[in-house]
């Protein structure tokens, strides 16, 4: 399953781990290094305003389920990159106190995402 495969899926219905166990074979990449290059790409799309919040923070929940299913494989440890790009948008998820403007996604998400692709294009 190629990364535009995922994303045909996520549009039709819910990526589930699976999908990403899939996906990570077809890199023919190491597990870790294919969780992370995924991740990276949903970072980018998203920043871009290629992928919504929602899907893209689905794809990021579901990387990150599946390496949890894994972790013991990954020598007891979640790929790094995958891991922060997760709290990225697990940080748009939900109010965590009484402001509501801006939304935790324009709040969290979005700079931390633009930090870490800042960080990967060694602009920091």
């Amino acid at each position: 399953m190629t990364f535009e495969d995922l994303l045909g899926v996520a549009a039709t219905a819910r990526v589930l781990t699976t999908d990403i166990e899939a996906y990570c074979r077809t890199t023919g990449l190491p597990v870790a290094e294919a969780l992370n290059s995924m991740s990276l790409e949903v970072a980018r799309r998203y920043a871009k305003g290629e992928l919504e919040f929602g899907v893209a923070d689905h794809l990021a929940n579901m990387a990150f389920a599946y390496a949890c299913t894994i972790v013991a494989s990954l020598g007891g440890k979640l790929p790094a990159l995958m891991e922060e790009i997760f709290l990225a948008f697990d940080s748009g998820e939900f109010y965590p106190d009484a402001v509501r403007v801006p939304t935790p996604e324009q709040r969290f998400t979005q700079p931390m995402i633009a930090s870490i692709l800042a960080k990967q294009a060694g602009t920091t």
